[in-house]
């Protein structure tokens, strides 16, 4: 018996859309990690730099966390200005988490925690505090 058929992935398409604002780009990488009911994800690479205004989608494969929570991102580039107009979450295809400003559950820059207590959220912006 294949135990590993017995756990069930979850796919999470992820697109982040950068800031169109000045300095709003990064030359660092960006990472992301999920949390959900049932724990956490690694912390997975989203993509090392990024344009200002530019639209990127990454697909994970991970074991299931249960529903989602929250939702990490992180930067490797201390002194760096980044920051992102909108962040979008589809689960298997179905539940889609879209985020705003109200979103943020904790800062302590370059991280960021967003909160998913809601089906959809809209994410406006969050380094412009």
């Amino acid at each position: 018996m294949n135990l590993s058929s017995l756990v069930q992935q979850s796919k999470y398409v992820v697109t982040i859309t950068t800031s169109t604002s000045n300095g709003a780009n990064t030359k660092g990488t960006i990472s992301i990690k999920f949390r959900g009911t049932n724990g956490e994800s690694t912390l997975f690479t989203f993509k090392k730099g990024l344009d200002k205004g530019e639209v990127t989608t990454m697909n994970y494969e991970l074991t299931s966390i249960g529903t989602l929570t929250q939702v990490y991102l992180e930067l490797d580039e201390l002194a760096d200005t980044w920051r992102f107009a909108t962040v979008s979450i589809t689960v298997d295809g179905s539940d889609l988490f879209y985020f705003d400003k109200s979103a943020v559950l904790y800062t302590d820059i370059p991280n960021i925690w967003l909160n998913c207590n809601f089906l959809f959220f809209f994410l406006s912006l969050f380094f412009f505090f």
